[in-house]
């Protein structure tokens, strides 16, 4: 960011540039409640001072206002967890992102509350790659889930379901196990400007469960869920309860498609894919397939360098249940 700011001013931090960052960045209203904490605040602060000093027209006094205000700040935030934020916008024909300045389905950012290691939250509480490639899938197909009924098993921090909330889907519940992510979920919706007003909702639920007179969704989302083999048969019961309830009772009389699950995966353990295929195409009620996702899709993070390395590596596959006698 700093290179970037730096080159703004041909290698100089100007003045200019610098009243730019603290109207644009740091006194931002939106920025300022919901999205950059503390010790970001305070480490960016750091970072353009000193870059400002070694320019010719020096730190201007609005910059060293912030600096001194960051230096003297109480940090509030929880101890172990952070907020990050990354940015994504429509991937033009040079790579180039292009877009608006409002955070929707086209252009935006998405701030997440997140534990700084697996010790201090549970995994639900970390940035994991598919669940951001996900969310990347849904900005890029708005029409596959806007005014569609959602469902999000093992939700994690919630960037599919704000994904999802931009892209005009007409009810999201995530869920997940742990109810410390379940919790920081529901805080990084408030926290992205997605409320219950916006049809979205969190909710605890383990896969083993079978709960009377639950969700009927159009669509089944998940991330990152074949961590562990022992995983895969809870998930295939979770998806394939859903998927019949509502082919049971979600219909209320109007016409709507077929309810389908799409799961995204970072290949880590083979054995693992390879017995969740395996099982999925044996199973009883569930048919399964392999989703072709282009390398660059309409919308994409900016410079995600985690997310890069691991696309060679990333699957999406389709369950639905099978037609009536068993054929696909």
């Amino acid at each position: 960011m700093l290179e970037r700011l730096t080159s703004l001013g041909q290698g100089q931090l100007s003045a200019e540039v610098q009243e730019w960052v603290v109207g644009a960045l740091m006194r931002d209203p939106y920025h300022a409640s919901h999205v950059i904490d503390v010790d970001y605040h305070r480490r960016l602060c750091k970072a353009l001072f000193a870059a400002a000093e070694r320019s010719d027209d020096g730190v201007t006094d609005a910059l060293a206002d912030e600096f001194q205000k960051r230096q003297c700040a109480v940090q509030q935030s929880r101890s172990g967890w952070c907020q990050k934020v990354w940015t994504y916008g429509v991937t033009g024909p040079a790579l180039g992102h292009l877009g608006t300045t409002a955070s929707d389905g086209a252009s935006g950012c998405i701030a997440l509350g997140l534990s700084h290691d697996m010790l201090a939250g549970s995994t639900g509480c970390h940035e994991w790659e598919a669940g951001f490639w996900l969310a990347e899938y849904v900005l890029s197909n708005l029409a596959a889930f806007a005014g569609k009924h959602c469902v999000e098993l093992g939700c994690g921090a919630g960037v599919v379901g704000v994904a999802l909330a931009r892209v005009g889907a007409a009810s999201v519940l995530c869920t997940d196990g742990s109810p410390e992510a379940v919790a920081n979920c529901d805080a990084n919706l408030r926290l992205n400007g997605v409320g219950a007003g916006d049809n979205v909702r969190t909710a605890l639920l383990r896969w083993e469960d079978d709960p009377a007179g639950g969700p009927t969704p159009d669509c089944i989302l998940g991330a990152d869920l074949l961590y562990d083999p022992r995983a895969v048969a809870p998930l295939l019961h979770a998806v394939t309860w859903l998927l019949q309830n509502t082919a049971s009772h979600g219909g209320k009389g109007e016409r709507r498609a077929p309810a389908a699950a799409l799961i995204a995966t970072v290949e880590r353990n083979p054995d693992t894919l390879a017995l969740f295929e395996r099982e999925a195409e044996r199973h009883a009620f569930l048919q399964a397939r392999r989703v072709a996702v282009p390398r660059v899709q309409a919308v994409s993070w900016h410079e995600f360098e985690a997310l890069e390395a691991a696309r060679p590596r990333l699957l999406l596959h389709e369950l639905a249940l099978r037609a009536p006698g068993g054929q696909s």
